[in-house]
């Protein structure tokens, strides 16, 4: 969105339980935990990135455990 809080848009995919976003310290990048794709398992929450703009989703774990609150370090 604008700063003035216009052309707001959602980025994360949909219908994923998208949470926790952490921005990369370049402000390019978030860093999420989400359901998606598997939004149907209880332990299915993944950490995932994308570009602010919405494009190169790209899942960072895969496991058979909740991985939660991402955070970008130095």
């Amino acid at each position: 969105m604008n700063v003035e809080g216009t052309d707001q848009h959602q980025i994360s995919p949909p219908g994923g339980n998208s949470q926790g976003p952490s921005f990369s310290p370049d402000g390019k990048w978030v860093a999420f935990t989400s359901y998606y794709p598997k939004f149907t398992e209880e332990l299915g929450c993944e950490i995932y990135i994308l570009r602010v703009d919405g494009t190169d989703l790209r899942r960072l774990t895969n496991n058979d455990y909740c991985d939660y609150q991402p955070r970008w370090g130095p």
